[in-house]
């Protein structure tokens, strides 16, 4: 079975955490106050699996903390209220030339956003129908 390692970077606890329940499609994921990388691995139609790398801190910091080596992929979450921070954006514009990324928005409605590149696909994470998009999307990337 290949393997996928997709690191969940940016946004907040709650943003993150409503984002991996879509993900894993369940509501009964308790992610208490876990401050570390957690690995949270879900099996898609392809018979690939996902490894999501999450740091779930409620506590903000200033900047991010790095991600595990070895990524696959990367997904950003993005305060539409806020924007892109000037630290997300350096991570994003690190991060893209080494991996596809993708920025989703923390609302409900799905939005274009161009100026990283190609390889960005947005959407918003509290919507069902958007996680089964992000999920095909992540199955079939090419590593």
């Amino acid at each position: 079975m290949e393997e996928i390692r997709i690191g969940i970077m940016g946004g907040g606890y709650a943003c993150k955490t409503e984002l991996i329940r879509n993900i894993l499609r369940s509501t009964e994921i308790n992610f208490n106050d876990a401050g570390e990388w957690m690995d949270l691995g879900v099996t898609v139609s392809n018979k690939r699996r996902l490894h999501l790398y999450a740091s779930l801190e409620r506590r903000v910091k200033k900047g991010y903390a790095a991600p595990p080596g070895g990524l696959d992929a990367g997904v950003f979450v993005v305060d539409s209220k806020k924007g892109v921070s000037k630290s997300d954006h350096t991570a994003i514009t690190t991060v893209k030339h080494e991996m596809p990324c993708i920025i989703l928005f923390d609302d409900r409605e799905s939005k274009e956003f161009n100026s990283f590149g190609k390889n960005i696909v947005c959407g918003s994470l509290e919507r069902a129908d958007f996680a089964e998009r992000l999920i095909d999307f992540l199955a079939n990337i090419n590593c």
